[in-house]
C-alpha cells in the first residue's frame, strides 16, 4: 500500500511539473509570437517584396499575408519586413545550419534567432548587428545597458533607422 501512495505522490508531482513547463512553453511562444509580429513581419513589406514569386493579388489582406508568411515563407527563408534577413543572419552565423534544431532547417535558424541569437546580439543582416549599434551609440547605452540587444534591435526597427543612425560599422 505505501507504494501504491508514493506512485500516486511522484504521478501528480511529475504531472504539476509537465503543467508547468507546458504552460511556460506556452507563454513563451505567445511572447515570441507577439514580438515576432511586431519586429520581424509587416503585411505591406512582405507582399511587396514577394508579390511576384507567391502571385499576392491584395495587399490588404493582412491575415491572408499573415498566415503565408507563418506557413509558407519562413520555410522558404523569405524576408517578412525590411530589417530582417534569415539568410543574411545564417550566412552571418556559419555555425548555426548544423547546429539549429531541427538541423539544417529554416525553421532552426528562425528559432535560434528569437531564443538565443537576439539575445547574443548577432548580425541579423548585413545593415545591423546589435552589439556594433550599441557601441556606435554611448546614449543607448545608457538607456538600454550594453547589452540589452533586444531593446537596441527594438529601437533601430522603431526610430533609429529612420533618424539616420548606422546599424553596423
Amino acid at each position: 500500500m505505501l507504494c501504491a501512495g508514493n506512485d500516486a505522490k511522484a504521478a501528480a508531482a511529475k504531472a504539476t511539473e509537465d503543467a508547468r513547463v507546458a504552460g511556460e512553453k506556452a507563454r513563451k511562444l505567445k511572447d515570441q509570437a507577439a514580438w515576432q509580429s511586431i519586429y520581424v513581419f509587416s503585411a505591406p513589406v512582405y507582399y511587396e517584396l514577394n508579390k511576384a514569386r507567391y502571385g499576392f493579388v491584395n495587399p490588404s489582406d493582412y491575415a491572408g499575408l499573415t498566415k503565408h508568411w507563418l506557413e509558407v515563407g519562413m520555410k522558404d527563408a523569405v524576408r517578412g519586413n525590411s530589417v530582417f534577413d534569415i539568410q543574411s543572419y545564417n550566412a552571418q552565423n556559419p555555425d548555426l545550419w548544423a547546429n539549429v534544431t531541427p538541423a539544417g532547417t529554416w525553421e532552426g535558424v528562425w528559432t535560434h534567432w528569437f531564443e538565443i541569437g537576439i539575445n547574443e546580439g548577432r548580425a541579423i543582416s548585413r545593415e545591423f548587428k546589435a552589439t556594433e549599434y550599441l557601441a556606435l551609440y554611448p546614449d543607448l547605452q545608457l538607456a538600454f545597458g550594453a547589452t540589452n540587444y533586444k531593446a537596441a534591435y527594438q529601437h533601430w526597427v522603431d526610430y533609429g533607422k529612420v533618424q539616420g543612425r548606422q546599424g553596423r560599422r
